[in-house]
């Protein structure tokens, strides 16, 4: 599956063009107007922020815990499970989209990562930097 995203129409006329020369058929198009969502890059940063945060939980003692028939058992953190149990369930509590994908690209990113962050922070001493290509 190829996505592609136009921001401008010169980009526009390229995906047309690259439409006419495609030879397998049929094609399904979504067409997204109006938002501005998270780009790859942000996909990777939330990824990567996610296994760190996961990692400092861990090396802080923090495990997660989980009850399996009423066994209670203490679990290690991973990237999923930060994922899904932190960074999603405060990105719906913000009142954002489950997905990811469906994230406008600074501002609701930006948002989720500083909730998620002073939740960290105050609750767990935790603090992991959201990471960035430039350091």
């Amino acid at each position: 599956m190829t996505t592609l995203t136009i921001n401008d129409p010169l980009e526009l006329e390229a995906a047309l063009q690259a439409l006419k020369e495609e030879n397998s058929y049929p094609l399904s198009i979504e067409i997204r107007s109006g938002q501005v969502f998270r780009t790859h890059q942000q996909r990777k940063s939330i990824e990567l922020y996610c296994k760190m945060v996961a990692d400092a939980c861990n090396d802080a003692g923090w495990t997660k815990k989980k009850y399996y028939e009423a066994k209670n058992v203490d679990v290690d953190w991973t990237q999923a499970s930060v994922k899904e149990d932190m960074w999603r369930l405060i990105q719906e509590a913000m009142g954002m989209p489950k997905s990811t994908t469906e994230l406008g690209r600074a501002k609701q990113v930006s948002a989720v990562y500083e909730n998620m962050n002073r939740f960290l922070s105050n609750n767990l001493s935790v603090n992991v930097p959201f990471p960035s290509r430039f350091g």
